[in-house]
C-alpha cells in the first residue's frame, strides 16, 4: 500500500529524513528541483544524527511516481495533504 503509517516510513534505512527545506520549487515544465536541507536526521542502524546543510536534489514527477505516501494529513497555510511523504533515489550532497 502507498499510504502508510508514519513511522513505517522510516523503516528499511539507512535514510534521510528531512523535516524542513529552505524552499522548494520544482521547474514547471520539467520537475527538477533542488532544495538546502534546512534540519533533517540521518537515520540508520547506529540511531539518529541531526543534519543540517547540504541539498536534496531529484525530479518531483519521477520522484512521486514511486512516492509512499503517510496515511494521516496536516494543514499547514495553503496545504492539505499527506504529513510525510518517503521519496527513494534522490540525490544528497554535503550534508
Amino acid at each position: 500500500a502507498r499510504h502508510r503509517a508514519p513511522d513505517d516510513l522510516l523503516k528499511g534505512g539507512p535514510l534521510l529524513y528531512v523535516c524542513g527545506f529552505s524552499w522548494l520549487s520544482p521547474d514547471v515544465a520539467r520537475g527538477d528541483f533542488s532544495s538546502e536541507i534546512r534540519i533533517g536526521y540521518w537515520i540508520d542502524a547506529n540511531g539518529r544524527r541531526p543534519v543540517k546543510g547540504g541539498s536534496v536534489s531529484s525530479n518531483l514527477f519521477a520522484g512521486l511516481s514511486n512516492a509512499r505516501f503517510s496515511r494521516e494529513t496536516t494543514m499547514i497555510g495553503d496545504y492539505l495533504g499527506p504529513r510525510a511523504v518517503r521519496f527513494e533515489g534522490v540525490e544528497v550532497t554535503g550534508a
